[in-house]
Parts: C-alpha cells; structure tokens; sequence
C-alpha cells in the first residue's frame, strides 16, 4: 500500500516548509507580552508603569517621598562642595572644618535613634512632615549664617533630615504596599538618594558659581518645602 498525499491536499514538500503568519506584516511586529512593545508602552505612560510598579498602591504617595529623598541629598551634597567657599568665608583652618562636618555626623546619628522610637509609637507622616519642614528651614538658614556658630547650627539642624527620612520613609513604604512589590518600591526610592547625589554638586556648583555659595542653599529650600505641603496629603496606614 503506497503513501498517499497529506490530508489537506498539499505535497510532501510543501508541508515540511515553515508555516508564516497568516498576516504578512505581523512578521516584524514585536510580541507585545513582554517584548519591546511592552517595554515601550510602559517608557510611553510612566504612571501606568508606576501602577504597576506600586502593584496598585498609592503612586502619589511614592512619588512624594520619592522627592523628599532626594531633597534632602541635594542639601548635604551641596553643601560638600562648597566648603571650600564656606571654609574661605569663615575663615576656618582645616581643624575648624573637620570638627564641623564631625559635628553634624553626631547630631546626625544622635537624633535618628530618638526619631526612630517616636515613630515606632506616634503618627509617623507628621513626624515625616515635620522633620522636612525643619530641614528646609536649617537649608534657607545655611545660606543666611553669619558666624560659624549659626553655621554649626544650622548645620546640625539640617541632619533632621536623614534623621527622619530612614526611620519613617521605610517604615510608611512597609505598610502603604504589599510584600510582593516592596523591593520595586524600596529600590525606586532608593534612586533619589542616586538622583540627588548627582543633582546636587552640579545644581550647587552652578548657582555659588553664578550667585555666590549662600544661594543653592536657599534655592534647595523651595522644592523641599513645596513637597512638604504635598506630604500634607498622605494618611497614615495601618501598621
């Protein structure tokens, strides 16, 4: 008994080519379930992309302290690279500089272990608040120093900031997402710390360079307290 045709009536041949798509222009087309389509979509609609980053959760809330990170990184780096301006107005010798900067690191690391407890206990969006507002304040008042002392002041009073951002960013990202997206939210706040390292010396840089070193510090206090009175609007979650 000799074989026949194939069923559907094609030859031998033709049946062991390759089947292309039924339509011919789908043969350059990206997949869109995780391919470049896909890719493309999300770059095209960033808050599609964050939903989806936040699993559903609060993009506003994210994005807030997304920025009061990064707000608080363009202070401290700024001031890092105008010290030598700073040194220069204050006619500090390189002791008179390196117990300053010693001193902010102490009240830096002496407040937080404080902080951390009371946000342990109480609201911790108006500790979060508050302690912005007080770091925007000590950066408007940096560029208003007249002598070292309000200098080391003022300086000290600006390292609330790191203070409070650890203890109450990371513990509101913990409650306002789920366990499966946190380590999407924690890393996309963590890159303002990237984000302000880099923004900060160059933005600081230019503006000393055009209007001399007190004026980044007034400069940064704006953004910081525009995102303070956004922060106004988070509620805080169920622990």
């Amino acid at each position: 008994m000799s074989d026949g045709p194939p069923s559907n009536g094609a030859s031998p041949l033709e049946s062991s080519l390759p089947v292309g798509p039924a339509d011919p222009a789908a043969a350059g087309r990206p997949s869109v379930e995780g391919g470049p389509t896909s890719w493309l979509t999300k770059v095209a609609h960033p808050l599609r992309w964050l939903s989806d980053l936040t699993g559903g959760g609060s993009v506003y809330a994210l994005l807030v302290l997304f920025g009061l990170n990064t707000v608080d990184e363009l202070d401290r780096t700024a001031f890092g690279i105008l010290l030598p301006e700073i040194r220069e107005e204050f006619d500090l010798d390189l002791q008179g500089v390196l117990t300053l900067i010693a001193i902010v690191y102490v009240a830096a690391f002496a407040l937080q272990v404080p902080i951390a407890a009371m946000a342990d206990r109480h609201n911790r969006v108006r500790i979060a608040v508050i302690g912005a507002g007080a770091w925007a304040l000590f950066s408007f008042t940096t560029g208003l120093a007249t002598g070292v002392v309000m200098l080391a002041i003022v300086r000290c009073g600006s390292a609330v900031g790191r203070a409070v951002v650890d203890p109450t960013h990371n513990s509101l990202l913990a409650d306002y997402y789920p366990p499966e997206v946190r380590p999407r939210v924690y890393s996309f706040h963590r890159a303002a710390n990237a984000i302000g390292q880099f923004v900060g010396p160059l933005a600081g840089g230019l503006l000393a360079f055009s209007f001399g070193w007190r004026t980044p510090f007034i400069v940064f206090a704006i953004p910081t307290a525009i995102l303070v009175v956004l922060a106004l609007r988070l509620h805080e979650p169920l622990r």
